[in-house]
């Protein structure tokens, strides 16, 4: 079983050098970096995080968030935030990221069908880009 690290909003970590300088103070194979997309976009663009983590990504969290929305950006569907996802998506192809992605959505897009289709609909998109 591997750990993957996840970047939250505690102050942490908020730039990539500070999470490959804690993954190499670990030096461990066993322990690598769960991304969250969403969450780094405060401090800066998920695509130039990715370059450096590479291979050291474990699992995604796919995510908006939008600087300028309400709650903080947090409750933004997908594409309505600002995610780059062309770019993004570039990256991982670019360091060969074949993992997991889940979602972490607003609420409302668990309440009916339609809503269902639309955040299937936004993730297909986002894996197509």
């Amino acid at each position: 079983m591997k750990i993957a690290i996840e970047n939250v909003w505690n102050e942490f970590i908020t730039k990539v050098d500070q999470a490959t300088a804690y993954l190499d103070a670990i030096d461990s194979p066993m322990v690598g970096w769960h991304f969250d997309i969403g969450n780094v976009v405060r401090f800066s663009p998920p695509e130039t995080w990715i370059p450096v983590l590479g291979k050291r990504i474990l699992k995604l969290h796919v995510k908006e968030w939008g600087k300028l929305k309400p709650n903080n950006g947090f409750g933004v569907r997908f594409f309505e935030g600002d995610n780059h996802w062309p770019a993004i998506m570039k990256a991982l192809d670019d360091v060969g990221y074949q993992g997991w992605g889940i979602t972490e959505q607003p609420g409302d897009q668990s309440k009916s069908a339609d809503a269902m289709k639309d955040l299937s609909s936004g993730f297909d998109k986002i894996l197509a880009s």
